[in-house]
């Protein structure tokens, strides 16, 4: 359902074409790959005249602090990660310049949360990348981040997109609806008002958010699509080919494709200032000093290109603001009636490169334990805790909710509780919420609550699991195999640990809920166990079939483990970087007769099929999850096996003295 702004229109969710197929944002947008080239030296100058990292007044550019900057509207790649390559350069240089430390960096990428935030983080720059990296979701028309967060921010061709079409210009009743037409290019001068004014109402929000994200001094470089002083849109390209898509449109309309009702009610969401206009906006807003404004080039319309190319650029910006519209069955019939127009009649070579660019530079069970325990362990007099400072918290393994937004939420009321026992006085709260890149951070990001009172970012990672071929698991295996995975789950806890130490600040909090089995007791005793044994008779019965090889059979393993209590007692005293406050068994759901096979194997595939998917193909799934529930059916498993597992949980204390 579509969610409305507070004056009834419709609240606006634009992003580009997700995905890294033909059609994508990442393959059709070379155009922005030019202009980011052209800022680099621009970045380069810019910041080594403006930003002080040896001014002993202000320490807030410390190499001993993190430097985090933050890019809004970064799409799916690959430009968001040239752009802040290029800033990163600038600023090691000037570091460097100085005689200076290198700080560590932290780059927030930011886009709506419709954009493909999966596809932006299996595009990151895995063995190139000099910088920890986390996705941001929500409008950048508003806050995002807690106060003084950010020491630079950059946005590059994002800000002609407005937060929503301007009301006056779909009601009939006012003097600028704007019927028969997609856009101001062409349309009457009430209709460019009211884009001009939402333009401005937008650009005031981005400042004025942004202001409070940066700390003092902190740098902000932004490139805006826009005309020169006196150049209007109808005299460009983009006005040229943006009348022949309302033309396309109209013909669908008349072909009854689409509906009269739908078009009239189309408007495209963008809007490109002046530089006079950008200046009046700035000044009238009053929080940032204009260091340098200027036009950037333009990549310049060669011959060579052709018709087809621009249609691609196009649909690779709109077409999901087109499937949001009229739906997607149009998109192929509309972009190939575009590609037609445009070959049968070019668009007038002196019509090319009228925009320009302008560069600027400114400065549940749980819940009581976690209440109790941050009550008595979370030092609130400590300086790393002032309520001055932004309250950082990370939920590891988050998926995509609704549990991970229970525990943030529990674990910040007990916080607030324990603040204003103590002097009353909150701090701003920011989430990382991690998963490997693969989880559905898509899904994550829409599921967001609404009245949440955090700002909220997505951190993806990648880890390693080794193979052990011949079985699926170490259920029922030798011992061998359970020794492998044994060392494998703890270099991979010892790994966490580490890199939380890192993390955490000296008396900072861990909390963790690990699944195991209590000591003595085996997988294969459990419920669990069985289920895997299940598992792993139904791939065999594939293979047999011939649905599936021999070697893929051999070749997969389920990467989980089950640590037992005095496992986990084990590690944690080993790698010594934490205080054990506590260690103690959370209470399992009871076994319910009434839950049926085919319940529990849902549950099952809704964890697990994703990996059957990657290595076996999504093509078997349906046979396999079919045939598990015809033997759970079959082959009851004995009740005594039930709920052999239990869930552990674990509440650490950073130590002081101590680093990884």
């Amino acid at each position: 359902m579509e969610q409305n702004n507070s004056n009834g229109t419709p609240k606006t969710n634009y992003h580009m074409k997700g995905g890294n197929g033909p059609y994508s944002y990442a393959h059709n947008s070379s155009y922005q790959k030019i202009w980011l080239d052209s800022e680099k030296d621009r970045m380069k100058e810019l910041i080594s005249e403006h930003l002080d990292v040896v001014d002993v007044e202000n320490p807030l550019f410390s190499h001993n602090k993190s430097f985090k900057i933050a890019d809004f509207g970064c799409s799916i790649g690959p430009n968001t990660f040239i752009a802040v390559n290029n800033i990163i350069a600038a600023i090691e240089s000037n570091y460097e310049s100085n005689d200076e430390n290198l700080p560590e960096f932290l780059v927030f990428f930011n886009d709506n949360i419709g954009n493909d935030f999966n596809a932006l983080f299996r595009n990151f720059p895995v063995s190139s990348r000099k910088y920890y990296a986390v996705g941001l979701p929500g409008s950048f028309h508003g806050r995002l981040l807690p106060n003084a967060t950010l020491h630079l921010a950059h946005c590059s061709t994002a800000l002609h997109w407005l937060s929503r079409i301007p009301k006056e210009v779909t009601d009939k009743e006012s003097i600028a609806w704007n019927k028969g037409r997609i856009h101001y290019t062409g349309a009457v001068k009430e209709v460019y008002e009211a884009y001009s004014i939402q333009f401005g109402e937008d650009f005031n929000s981005f400042l004025n958010a942004r202001a409070q994200e940066l700390v003092p001094g902190g740098l902000m470089i932004l490139t805006i699509l826009g005309f020169p002083d006196g150049v209007q849109i109808d005299e460009s390209d983009m006005g040229e080919i943006t009348k022949i898509l309302e033309s396309c449109l109209e013909d669908l309309a008349k072909m009854g494709v689409i509906s009269d009702d739908m078009l009239e009610s189309f408007n495209l969401p963008f809007y490109l200032p002046s530089p006079s206009q950008l200046k009046t906006l700035l000044d009238t807003n009053g929080l940032f000093d204009i260091k340098r404004i200027e036009k950037l080039p333009l990549p310049m319309k060669t011959e060579n290109i052709n018709p087809q190319l621009d249609v691609l650029h196009v649909r690779a910006v709109i077409s999901e603001i087109i499937r949001q519209h009229f739906g997607e069955e149009i998109l192929d019939d509309l972009f190939e009636l575009l590609k037609k127009k445009c070959i049968e009649n070019p668009i007038p070579s002196d019509k090319y490169r009228k925009e320009a660019n302008y560069l600027k530079l400114w400065v549940d069970s749980e819940k009581d334990r976690i209440k109790e325990l941050i009550s008595e362990h979370l030092d609130v007099e400590n300086p790393c805790f002032s309520p001055n400072k932004s309250f950082k918290i990370a939920d590891f393994g988050c998926s995509i909710g609704p549990n991970t937004f229970i525990a943030v939420n529990n674990i910040i009321a007990a916080t607030e509780s324990n603040y204003e026992s103590n002097h009353g006085n909150l701090p701003e709260f920011l989430v990382f919420f991690n998963d490997n890149i693969d989880n559905d951070f898509n899904a994550l990001f829409r599921n967001f609550p609404v009245s949440r009172q955090y700002c909220a970012v997505g951190l993806p990672d990648k880890e390693s699991i080794a193979w052990n071929k011949g079985r699926i698991h170490y259920t029922g295996a030798a011992k061998e195999v359970y020794e492998a995975y044994s060392i494998q789950f703890g270099e991979d806890f010892s790994s966490f640990l580490n890199a939380r130490a890192q993390e955490l600040v000296p008396g900072g909090l861990m909390m963790l809920t690990i699944l195991g089995f209590p000591d003595g007791v085996q997988v294969s005793e459990s419920s669990m166990g069985e289920t895997f044994n299940i598992l792993g008779s139904c791939l065999k019965d594939l293979a047999k079939m011939g649905v599936i090889s021999n070697d893929m059979m051999d070749s997969f393993n389920l990467p989980f483990y089950y640590p037992s209590p005095s496992e986990l007692k084990t590690l944690i005293d080993t790698n010594g970087l934490f205080d054990i406050k506590r260690i103690e068994t959370l209470p399992l759901p009871m076994r319910i007769e009434k839950v049926t096979p085919q319940v529990d194997v849902l549950r099952l595939r809704a964890v697990i099929g994703e990996l059957i998917k990657e290595h076996f193909g999504e093509e078997i799934l349906d046979d396999l999850f079919e045939l598990h529930i015809k033997k759970c059916i079959e082959n009851p498993i004995p009740s005594d096996k039930y709920w052999k597992e239990a869930s552990y949980f674990v509440f650490l204390k950073r130590k002081t003295d101590k680093g990884p």
